[in-house]
């Protein structure tokens, strides 16, 4: 369990980051 746990979390982390930049650019975008 704590090795599937390690790597959720690595996945969410990565998915979160992307949102993060995703916004990023698109608030670039409507300046």
């Amino acid at each position: 369990d704590g090795i599937i746990y390690k790597l959720n979390k690595k996945e969410i982390q990565k998915y979160y980051v992307d949102n993060l930049i995703f916004a990023g650019l698109q608030n670039e975008r409507n300046k």
